[in-house]
């Protein structure tokens, strides 16, 4: 019989999620087995696998569940219990950084190899994978130690941390108001950081009509024992990293999931080397999802390690990311947000994972193959590329359909603008947009429609086609150019929009006709019977559906054309 604790969302913020993430693995510590978290809308449930009763808690040692972080402020004072070698760690990273730089210098790396064979050394050691957080909470500290001085207070009552626990637990479930005597040991022990508790920063809590001087948040507002399940809960769910001088935190958010899993996702997520400011965000976002679904049960019956049973929404929500900005002695809350996992379509098999997968590699590449995916042309650094990057960042965490194809209307000018310069660019493919369009919106009638495919052949042929043979040397076909930003503003006057369609297929009809006359290359002309057909659908489902669906399909790549690519 299982049993669970509901955690309320008091803040809707991080803070709630690694609080909850912290009660898991304090009760599977205890109890053992598996402890799984469930969002539930208004709080969290945390669901052992039995039922819950005070004499499983009462009269036991509970340590503190993670590791104490002993830095240079700690000297040469070694705490009671498991501890973190911070400065250790920065060593090895160090020492591995310049291993892996030299390694790709050819001479330098003949150089190292041949030292290691004289020595009989293997590589240098990796650090941690924690060390990248921890490198994040040291910068942010500033005078901040709630986690070593609870991590000491609880190995020096561990005895009683039984009896407080219990306590709590039926104090969380409306059983019992009163806490344990016990925790007037911890009173006081903590103070607030903005690492744990996002909102909580300077000023944020004084009234205005008292001053604008900046004020700490007050420490009796601080609970120790929900900071202390914080400080368990980052090494299952928290990520950080640098965007240039700034910080960003991301907090897996569980909607149905397994701690173990959770932590095991965390774990893969940590040995990925991402970096990048929007780009950072997508590829956070992708990479966990294809964590989730090369690990799932319908991906792989035999080692996967979970069912997602529908999409991978379901399974994990998304992400709370926190963005600091560095202002050199501090750092400041700037943005806080939340990104969402892909539900794209339903996992139901490993057929479908693999179209999910192919679709994630496709848009993100894949680093390991070297292949760089759709997304890889566009850099941050290029103002140009940053409004489709916003775009693209914004589908992926709605999901909205329209939001895509707008963003794929935008890449189409990107694809023509980096062909023009003679730089690398990759196409989406017709077979990815049609699994996406079908399985995730239903829009078969549409994209499946024979007048629907033919017209947007003949764009392919009037736009990306003729232009990659210009670059090739072997243009015979006139370029449409500007076609994408033209029907992105006419597909939202209907009438505008059949004129605009109408004047295309009449121009590219008539080159197929000069081009016979003149016994020159040929192509298939669009029928009267394909515009029909296109007309009902608009009719049908609207002109600025239908229009932005035929600019996605016409600037898409069809997967005969993969000689033609880059």
């Amino acid at each position: 019989m299982s049993d669970s604790i509901p955690v309320s969302k008091k803040t809707l913020t991080y803070a709630d999620t690694l609080l909850t993430v912290g009660w898991a693995s304090l009760l599977e510590e205890c109890l053992g087995g598996t402890v799984r978290i469930k969002d539930c809308g208004d709080h969290f449930d945390v669901i052992a696998g039995r039922h819950l009763s005070p004499q499983d808690f009462e009269g036991h040692k509970i340590g503190p569940g993670y590791d104490y972080i002993l830095d240079k402020s700690d000297k040469d004072n070694k705490p009671a219990g498991s501890f973190f070698d911070y400065e250790t760690e920065r060593k090895k990273a160090q020492i591995y950084r310049q291993y892996q730089k030299d390694m790709q210098n050819a001479r330098k790396k003949e150089k190292v190899n041949k030292a290691l064979q004289e020595t009989g050394e293997l590589e240098p050691d990796r650090p941690s994978l924690e060390l990248q957080v921890l490198t994040i909470l040291s910068s942010m500290r500033k005078g901040f130690r709630g986690d070593k001085d609870v991590h000491q207070l609880i190995e020096e009552n561990s005895s009683c941390m039984g009896n407080i626990v219990a306590r709590r637990i039926a104090y969380y479930r409306n059983t019992d108001n009163q806490l344990a005597a016990e925790e007037n040991i911890f009173a006081g022990a903590v103070s607030n950081s903005q690492f744990f508790n996002p909102i909580t920063g300077k000023g944020v809590i004084r009234p205005k009509p008292d001053g604008t001087t900046l004020a700490s948040y007050p420490k009796k507002e601080v609970d120790w024992f929900e900071e202390w399940l914080k400080f368990r809960g980052m090494y299952e769910a928290l990520l950080a990293y640098r965007s240039d001088d700034d910080l960003k935190l991301y907090v897996i958010e569980p909607q149905d999931i397994p701690l173990h899993s959770l932590g095991y996702l965390r774990k893969n997520l940590l040995e990925k080397n991402l970096w990048g400011g929007i780009k950072l965000d997508i590829q956070v976002v992708l990479n966990l999802a294809k964590i989730l679904i090369v690990h799932s049960k319908e991906f792989d019956p035999t080692e996967g390690m979970m069912f997602v049973q529908g999409t991978p929404k379901e399974v994990i929500s998304g992400l709370h990311l926190a963005y600091f900005k560095s202002l050199g002695t501090a750092a400041a809350l700037m943005n806080y947000s939340f990104l969402g996992l892909p539900g794209w379509f339903r996992i139901k098999d490993h057929e479908t994972a693999v179209a999910f997968l192919e679709i994630i590699d496709e848009h993100m590449g894949d680093r390991n193959q070297r292949k760089m995916g759709c997304l890889g042309s566009l850099q941050e650094n290029n103002s140009g590329d940053v409004p489709l990057l916003t775009k693209y960042r914004s589908f992926l965490s709605s999901g909205n359909l329209m939001t895509f194809l707008e963003f794929l209307a935008m890449f189409a000018t990107h694809i023509i603008q980096q062909r023009e310069r003679k730089q690398p660019v990759k196409q989406f493919s017709t077979k990815n947009l049609r699994r996406l369009f079908v399985m995730g919106y239903d829009l078969q009638h549409i994209v499946g429609d024979e007048g629907f495919l033919n017209l947007a052949t003949a764009i392919r042929k009037a736009t990306v086609n003729a232009q990659y043979r210009k670059v090739s040397g072997t243009q015979v076909w006139d370029i449409h150019y500007g076609l994408a930003q033209e029907w992105k503003r006419q597909v939202k006057y209907p009438d505008r929009f059949v004129i605009a369609l109408s004047e295309f297929v009449q121009q590219y009809n008539a080159e197929n006709a000069r081009h016979a006359e003149q016994g020159k290359e040929r192509r298939k002309n669009v029928s009267t019977a394909d515009i029909n057909q296109v007309l009902k659908l608009i009719g049908d489902n609207g002109a600025e559906l239908v229009g932005m669906l035929l600019l996605a399909y016409g600037y898409a790549k069809e997967p005969k054309e993969d000689s033609l690519q880059e």
